[in-house]
């Protein structure tokens, strides 16, 4: 791998590939522009890759059209050259393994994209560093084949010290094949996941399922989300001076599908008396949430919401929360330390106490209370 990455004003532009191949490489160089060419894999190619870039900055990739490559788009950074700035931008990639894979990039771009019947993910990132960008884009139709351990996802952010920014995109029909009808995947599936990442602004998107005549193909028992997101694993302890870890802000969204226990998940928990796991601060607010899922799947699991939520300081407002029939909680908070909600419309179980928790908490915030001091 070079040392140093070269400065480079090439452009790679309006190329048709066709075949047993891989497309395009690009190592270690600076701001390089791959425009509006046209990738068809044959099919079934083992480890074709249409656009790689190694180490590479201030790249910019616009108006791709890509077919059938098992890995669409590939991003590497090694160290001490990581990849940094690079900018995909209106490009489509249609059926493959994975759309965009990215690890080790330094302030991602990926912007007005469309993913379709990608059979893991329709975008993974891991290792992402500074910022990372992901806004108007569609994916659709991913995540609908089991391997292993890997959960079937649209978008999927992992270990990253980022600030990551998911806004206005669409991720529909998650765990389905599109072109073969009776192919779903058996496993869990979520649309947007995003693991051990501390700094998360989710607003704007639509996460759900416009083929509902499939949606009774995908296993209901398993545990699918909407959204999920789970903080670094590092010890927070409540009440003592320290610098925020981990900020996740929810607004602006439309959430709809199956959950077993839960369509989203904001993950934390409290392990003794001053150490939790979770996001310090979480903002929930004007967010539409609807469980399409089946009565019989969730009745006997435990604590089961709609929306499954925790962190040392939340505020939630705002929301509408559907569940039908109305045979559990709208929220379940898992820890918390203050909490203001208010002006949440929902269908709560009228047998339940809404929202009540009392595993390792103080008491639950008060239907109403509209301030809160930390």
């Amino acid at each position: 791998m070079p040392t140093e990455i070269a400065p480079n004003s090439s452009v790679i532009r309006h190329n048709t590939l066709l075949g047993q191949l891989s497309g395009i490489g690009v190592l270690a160089m600076e701001g390089v522009e791959i425009l509006n060419n046209q990738i068809e894999i044959t099919p079934d190619t083992l480890f074709s890759v249409a656009i790689a870039l190694a180490s590479s900055k201030n790249a910019t990739l616009s108006g791709n059209q890509i077919q059938n490559a098992q890995t669409g788009i590939f991003l590497l950074g090694i160290a001490p050259n990581l990849g940094s700035g690079n900018r995909l931008l209106n490009n489509r990639l249609n059926t493959g393994t994975f759309g965009i894979l990215a690890i080790g990039e330094v302030a991602l771009e990926v912007s007005h994209t469309v993913i379709e019947n990608m059979a893991i993910a329709g975008l993974i990132g891991a290792g992402l560093l500074e910022s990372t960008r992901l806004t108007h884009n569609r994916v659709t139709y991913c995540g609908y084949l089991s391997v292993n351990s890997i959960i079937g996802s649209g978008i999927a952010i992992v270990a990253s010290l980022t600030d990551l920014c998911i806004e206005s995109c669409e991720v529909l029909n998650i765990g389905l094949e599109q072109d073969e009808q009776q192919r779903v995947n058996p496993e869990a599936t979520w649309g947007i996941a995003a693991i051990a990442v501390p700094f998360c602004r989710i607003s704007q998107n639509a996460v759900g399922y416009t083929d509902l005549n499939r949606l009774n193909q995908l296993n209901s028992s398993k545990e699918h989300r909407a959204l999920g997101l789970i903080p670094p694993f590092q010890p927070i302890t409540p009440g003592a001076p320290q610098i925020p870890i981990g900020i996740a802000t929810l607004t602006d969204n439309l959430f709809a599908g199956l959950g077993l226990s839960a369509l989203v998940q904001i993950y934390g928990i409290q392990l003794t008396d001053n150490i939790a796991i979770g996001f310090e601060k979480v903002i929930f607010s004007n967010n539409v949430s609807q469980h399409l899922g089946n009565l019989a799947a969730f009745t006997a699991v435990s604590n089961p919401a709609n929306v499954f939520i925790a962190g040392q300081h939340l505020i939630v407002m705002g929301n509408h929360i559907k569940e039908t029939p109305k045979t559990r909680d709208s929220f379940y908070f898992n820890y918390h330390v203050k909490a203001v909600y208010i002006g949440n419309l929902t269908t709560d179980n009228p047998d339940a106490q809404a929202f009540l928790t009392n595993r390792f908490v103080p008491p639950p915030p008060a239907l109403g209370d509209i301030n809160a001091v930390v």
